[in-house]
């Protein structure tokens, strides 16, 4: 049975490149890409854009993973464990960075410097209050998404336009 609760760092997560996520993913960047670089929604589009929902849960569906470790491209969601070997191999180039524009979450920009796939274990979750999942809930989330889309009169001509 599976859950739709996603991992509350949507920001951070940048699915696996394949065949299978191609379609989706450029769904996604077509909905960040409605706003120029350096506008603050290409920050905040990560976390409301529906394709990076259906990115999110798809890889974390066990039906897809079956319990085991599924690659993506970034992932964070209170803990990551990075090889040690790996930052110390990688030197100065393994480093948070957040894009040419300023709007990329860091956790992106630092698992993109270390070149290297990452995994996600689905056995692992984070939870600060486990009676409490992580980031906005109910009314809140849903008044949250609607002021970063509605809110912005720029980005909502950009859609109907």
């Amino acid at each position: 049975m599976g859950s739709i609760m996603p991992p509350y760092d949507l920001s951070a997560f940048r699915a696996d490149e394949s065949d299978s996520t191609r379609r989706a993913r450029e769904l996604h960047t077509s909905f960040c890409d409605l706003m120029p670089k350096g506008d603050r929604w290409r920050n905040m589009c990560e976390a409301c854009s529906p394709m990076q929902l259906f990115l999110i849960q798809t890889a974390d569906d066990p039906s897809n993973h079956h319990g085991n470790p599924y690659p993506a491209t970034s992932a964070f969601n209170g803990l990551t464990m990075y090889p040690m070997s790996l930052i110390r191999q990688r030197g100065p180039l393994a480093r948070y960075d957040s894009g040419d524009d300023n709007q990329r979450c860091e956790h992106v920009g630092f698992h993109l410097s270390l070149a290297e796939k990452m995994y996600v274990n689905p056995k692992w979750t984070m939870h600060l209050k486990p009676h409490k999942p992580g980031g906005p809930t109910g009314l809140k989330a849903i008044k949250t998404l609607l002021m970063a889309i509605l809110g912005r009169p720029n980005v909502m001509s950009a859609i109907a336009g």
